[in-house]
């Protein structure tokens, strides 16, 4: 017989087995889930970091001890903190303990607190500039996450909005203040009630205008508001006038208020203190100047009313617009007759077109002119001298002309008597030069008679360089009466005659021997002209005799010139050269006893210059040799307008 209760069991361990199996079964599916949830967790893990590592903002994670347990790389890039140097630490760990980061602690704090996400702005200096961040503060299991985006240009942007508002207030305050002060000069009313009211006017252009009070100082007189009190809260600035200092304006709180830009006060009422101070300083310097043109209108007045110079002022057309009383009284006639009437009318008819000619220069710069002229006056014709001027509007144009007139009758026979004993001397000094030059002229024949009797050779040569002399001499008194000018001498034109009558007097016709002539147009006068004549007169002359004694051509050079090298106007160059066989080996013109060499040594002394000496020659056996002399020396001299023809060869 079988045991039931075994049977029992059995059905129930199948019953279990089989349960068994279906759980096993579905813990199978439950892991496989699981697993696949792990795998999905792990996914959105890797593209929540992902995400977090790509974007530009940041974003940190911090535990409820505000530790931090994330830090994304834009972090990293921002602040220029690590992960690894920022994970595991506090934020006063690794950012200094200031204003923006104890707001920052505040505000998570709050949100461990409240479980609920905040928004705030906060500044941070990175790289060294200022950098503003809306941060968003969300609450998480046992801590905070963080995000926190760059909103440093809406920031700035919303700046300048704001100024642009505040700045338009500012300046209706300022305009407004500034008109009513600019607005009480037009009233009229006198300096001293100006600055009166001036200081009641400032106050209520203050940002506290109920405990604002001010004082204008000028030249130590002090204007003050009816509450005026001295305190530490202050502004001061000076007022100046021409760049000289004549006063301070002072504002000042009754009370203390928080510290704005400049202690309690705004950096626009700095500015707007700066311009009632320069404008209080144009109102003294106004009314100053309107005094002073007020006296001088006066003294004008006097002055033109009792002066004995003439004035007067005409339009562009010649009307008369203003005339003294000097003017009525010299023409005999009243301001009625005047005033609006021609002033060309009065001038004589041959003076007009001259009149108007010089006039014309009135209307360019310097706006100015001088004319003399003759008018019909109450004592008839007279001579009068005229200083005009223009007066110009601010574009340049001329408005009218002013003109200071003096009767200059007698100074003008003066000088026509003066100018008839210059021409009765010019006459004088002509006829003094013709009769020296005709006297010269006359030694010169007699010396010519001479030489030709004298029967010996060396006699009649020393009787024709004596002549030459003489000639030389006469040449320059020639020029002066010839040329009106009995001051100065044109030497190029002197020095090319002089050459003309040594060549006509030494010419040889077996020799071919040029002149050649190279002199500025120099003016020089009879106490350098003559010396300078006898010095070429000496040196060609030699020349002439010895320098081509074995050759049959040649050439002697003549040249002045002034010397601006040595940046001395004053200083001339007289040099005279020849191709010839030049002088003796060791020749000295100080030791040697000719009388050429002499008497140029002398006169070379004679006009304070120098005398050099440059021989190239070889003595008797030289065939390239040649002689220059040069002579430098001071005299104030003119150029004048060459009238020598271009050919300077003789």
């Amino acid at each position: 017989m079988k045991d039931k209760s075994k049977e029992v069991t059995k059905e129930q361990l199948a019953k279990e087995l089989s349960e068994f199996q279906e759980r096993s079964k579905e813990l199978e599916e439950s892991k496989a889930i699981h697993d696949e949830a792990i795998s999905s967790l792990q996914d959105i893990g890797k593209t929540f970091q992902e995400l977090t590592e790509s974007i530009s903002d940041l974003f940190y994670s911090m535990d409820s001890d505000l530790r931090y347990t994330y830090w994304n790389k834009a972090s990293e890039e921002l602040t220029g903190i690590t992960c690894k140097d920022a994970i595991g630490k506090n934020i006063l760990d690794i950012f200094p303990d200031n204003e923006g980061t104890r707001r920052a602690i505040a505000v998570y704090m709050k949100v461990l607190k409240t479980n609920e996400p905040e928004t705030f702005i906060n500044k941070y200096q990175i790289q060294g500039k200022d950098h503003f961040y809306e941060i968003t503060a969300y609450p998480r299991p046992k801590g905070i996450t963080v995000y926190a985006k760059d909103v440093t240009e809406r920031k700035h942007q919303e700046e300048v909005q704001w100024q642009k508002t505040f700045n338009v207030g500012e300046q209706v305050k300022k305009l407004n203040c500034l008109f009513n002060i600019s607005d009480l000069v037009a009233s009229g009313i006198s300096l001293d009630t100006i600055l009166r009211v001036t200081t009641e006017l400032i106050p209520p252009a203050w940002k506290y205008p109920e405990i604002t009070c001010a004082q204008i100082t000028i030249d130590d007189e002090k204007y003050k508001t009816r509450k005026f009190k001295k305190t530490s809260w202050g502004l001061s600035k000076e007022i100046t006038f021409n760049n000289n200092k004549i006063g301070a304006v002072n504002v000042y709180y009754l009370e203390k208020r928080p510290d704005l830009d400049i202690g309690p006060f705004q950096r626009e009422e700095d500015n707007l203190l700066d311009a009632i101070a320069d404008e209080i300083g144009r109102i003294v310097g106004y009314k100053r100047a309107e005094s002073a043109l007020k006296n001088n209108e006066e003294r004008y007045r006097l002055l033109v009313e009792n002066q004995t110079d003439l004035v007067v002022k005409v339009d562009t057309e010649g009307n008369f617009l203003f005339v003294s009383p000097s003017y009525c009284d010299t023409f005999g006639k009243s301001e009625e007759e005047l005033l609006g009437k021609q002033f060309m009318p009065l001038v004589h008819k041959d003076d007009r077109e001259k009149t108007a000619k010089i006039m014309e220069s009135l209307y360019k710069p310097p706006y100015t002119c001088y004319v003399e002229q003759r008018a019909m006056t109450k004592e008839g014709w007279r001579w009068l001298a005229w200083a005009d001027k223009s007066v110009l509007d601010e574009g340049g144009n001329v408005l009218a002309i002013v003109g200071v007139g003096r009767d200059i009758t007698e100074k003008k026979a003066t000088e026509e008597q003066v100018n008839a004993a210059l021409r009765e001397k010019e006459v004088l000094l002509k006829e003094v030069h013709h009769r020296v030059k005709n006297n010269l002229q006359i030694i010169s024949s007699l010396l010519n008679i001479k030489a030709k009797s004298a029967g010996d050779e060396n006699v009649s040569s020393v009787f024709h360089e004596m002549q030459n002399r003489i000639r030389t001499m006469a040449l320059i008194h020639e020029k002066l009466y010839q040329s009106g000018d009995f001051a100065s001498v044109n030497f190029g034109g002197y020095i090319r005659n002089l050459a003309a009558i040594l060549f006509k007097s030494y010419r040889s016709p077996e020799k071919a021997i040029d002149i050649r002539i190279n002199i500025d147009e120099i003016f020089l006068g009879m106490d350098s002209a003559i010396p300078c004549g006898l010095i070429i007169n000496e040196l060609v002359s030699n020349s002439m005799k010895y320098a081509f004694k074995k050759k049959d051509r040649g050439e002697i050079e003549i040249k002045m010139v002034i010397a601006e090298r040595f940046k001395d106007e004053d200083l001339l160059r007289l040099e005279v050269k020849d191709d010839g066989i030049g002088l003796p080996e060791g020749f000295d013109y100080k030791e040697t006893e000719t009388l050429g060499f002499q008497i140029v040594d002398t006169l070379v002394h004679q006009i304070g210059g120098t005398l050099s000496v440059d021989s190239r020659g070889k003595g008797n056996k030289g065939e390239n040799g040649g002689t220059k002399i040069i002579i430098d020396f001071k005299e104030p001299h003119h150029k004048g307008e060459s009238k020598l023809p271009e050919d300077n060869n003789i």
